[in-house]
């Protein structure tokens, strides 16, 4: 629901820029410092770009910067609406006010009405307590885009690779996104302890996190950005007639299960060490 109102809203943002920037320009007194803020809001960007790793995804930059003037672009439209020929004044203001409730329906509150913005992560708590109590040093997966991608935020502990990873900014850091995301999926779907362990034994994984979905054929795989629907869906069906050793886990690997999630040491398959328990 919250992805048809972006896309419901996308027409107000639009309008509401449109007019709304010719309008604030008409505001004077107020013009080098609106446009200040977003040349400023430029720079973030580009510097986001350069300094990749050190700031993070380059669009955040704009999220932080662009919301504020977005906020303030009303008031100066309706400042700078009263410079108008008079008979524009009114007119003006009226579609200031549309444009403004018409993006508020859109987005805040949403056209189908009020829904709550918060994170829910009740069905995860007992997951994320059972991860808090690992060791620092663990390096978890699971499937990109489920119980596991809250882990870094919640839980305190590092997480190989979701969904959030998968920006195509720069080509040899996609690449190397695309393979972890590849063995992620060949982990989750592994038809021997061997294979599983060999996958471990490449990557450093300690934990995994699984959930009983991946694994019911009578159920779609959790929703995941292509090329990687189709090759799960592959690997899944490949395995038709092969047991998938973490459908129905050794229960001397098993650290946490309640029903919605399932916790793994890496570390019990066998060749492995002593698990970070």
């Amino acid at each position: 629901i919250a992805r048809a109102n972006r896309r419901a809203g996308d027409p107000f943002a639009l309008a509401f820029t449109l007019l709304l920037l010719p309008l604030a320009w008409q505001a004077r007194d107020q013009r080098r410092w609106w446009l200040s803020w977003l040349a400023g809001a430029g720079i973030v960007y580009l510097a986001a770009r350069v300094l990749f790793f050190q700031l993070g995804f380059p669009d955040r930059a704009l999220k932080f910067t662009l919301p504020v003037l977005g906020v303030l672009l009303p008031a100066l439209a309706w400042s700078g609406a009263g410079r108008l020929r008079p008979s524009w004044i009114l007119p003006a203001r009226i579609a200031v006010a549309v444009l403004c409730a018409g993006v508020l329906l859109a987005y805040p509150i949403g056209l189908t009405g009020a829904e709550p913005r918060s994170l829910d992560v009740s069905a995860d708590r007992a997951l994320l307590d059972a991860v808090a109590a690992l060791p620092s040093n663990v390096l978890i997966v699971g499937w990109p885009d489920g119980p596991a991608e809250n882990i870094p935020l919640l839980a305190g502990r590092e997480l190989w690779v979701d969904h959030e990873h998968a920006h195509p900014i720069y080509r040899d850091y996609h690449a190397e996104i695309d393979a972890r995301l590849e063995s992620t999926l060949q982990l989750i779907f592994a038809t021997s302890e061997a294979e599983a362990a060999a996958l471990r034994d490449r990557t450093g994984l300690t934990h995994l996190v699984l959930t009983p979905r991946l694994y019911d054929p009578e159920r779609n795989l959790p929703s995941i950005h292509q090329p990687f629907r189709d090759r799960a869906q592959a690997l899944r069906d490949a395995a038709d007639g092969q047991q998938l050793i973490f459908a129905s886990p050794d229960p001397a690997w098993v650290l946490h299960d309640d029903g919605h999630a399932v916790l793994i040491d890496l570390a019990a398959l066998r060749g492995g060490a002593e698990g970070g328990r």
